[in-house]
């Protein structure tokens, strides 16, 4: 049999993976260099429902544990999973309240996974979209669409990215429900601070901002990746620890103030 992989993801010498393969038999399977073991496929039953698993990814992974969307036939049932040495689990599922939101989860996106914190997107009974975060067994709300963003007079739009989670903290890209669509990176930490880091607007090196994005994964030892669209064309990668900043805009030199800021990559328009 051949698999046509998917998603993957990697933890020290594993690699989790989704393929599909003869006789429409897809799952996510993991690769230790010695042998390959079956996490789920579509004989896996659901926990804590009678379906069996038809789909999943995308997927997370650390420290021996790996976290994943997965859904049934018809998407009936839809969720984020985990599992590890504990056996098999459910984090958060279509059935389940959304905490801050209205009603039930009714879809997820991509999510991040550090030690026991869980990060993901996902949207609520309306459909709009938040970033939520399971922290010492308890499943929050971080922001969502229509929240007030702090510092600001502004709140959140409808586009909201999946969370990068390292140490406690974590980092998403919102847009703001403004005439400009203004999309900035955002700071939370495990003691309930959220703050604006930068954003459309802002200077870096001397160049006006028009665009920022960071993805899940882009994350570690407490310093963060991002990528910046600048108003000239040009774009480049930097690195920054984040430390939340005040909402309200702020000049280059604030931001490279913080330790660890350098630009990876400059790239021409």
């Amino acid at each position: 049999e051949s698999f046509g992989s998917q998603d993957v993801a990697i933890d020290g010498q594993t690699v989790a993976f989704t393929g599909t393969g003869s006789s429409f038999q897809n799952g996510l399977y993991l690769d230790d260099n010695t042998t390959k073991t079956v996490v789920v496929d579509r004989n896996t039953t659901v926990p804590g429902q009678a379906q069996t698993f038809v789909g999943t990814g995308p997927i997370a992974m650390d420290d021996g544990q790996v976290v994943f969307r997965g859904w049934t036939s018809g998407d009936t049932i839809e969720g984020i999973y985990r599992s590890s040495t504990s056996g098999l689990e459910t984090i958060a599922d279509v059935t389940m309240a959304v905490p801050g939101g209205v009603g039930t989860f009714t879809s997820f996106g991509s999510m991040d996974v550090d030690a026991g914190d869980i990060g993901f997107r996902a949207e609520d009974g309306n459909g709009e979209s938040g970033v939520y975060l399971l922290h010492g067994g308890t499943l929050r709300r971080i922001a969502g669409t229509g929240d007030a963003i702090p510092g600001t007079e502004d709140v959140f739009g409808i586009t909201i990215s999946a969370p990068a989670v390292r140490n406690g903290q974590l980092v998403f890209t919102a847009r703001t429900d403004d005439d400009q669509w203004n999309t900035s990176i955002f700071h939370y930490d495990i003691n309930g601070s959220l703050s604006r880091v930068i954003g459309t607007g802002d200077v870096l090196d001397g160049q006006t901002i028009s665009d920022v994005t960071i993805r899940e994964g882009g994350m570690d030892e407490g310093a963060f990746a991002f990528s910046v669209s600048f108003e000239d064309g040009s774009q480049a990668i930097y690195t920054s620890t984040p430390i939340p900043l005040p909402g309200a805009a702020f000049a280059s030199a604030c931001l490279l103030e913080v330790p660890g800021v350098t630009r990876s990559l400059r790239i021409r328009g």
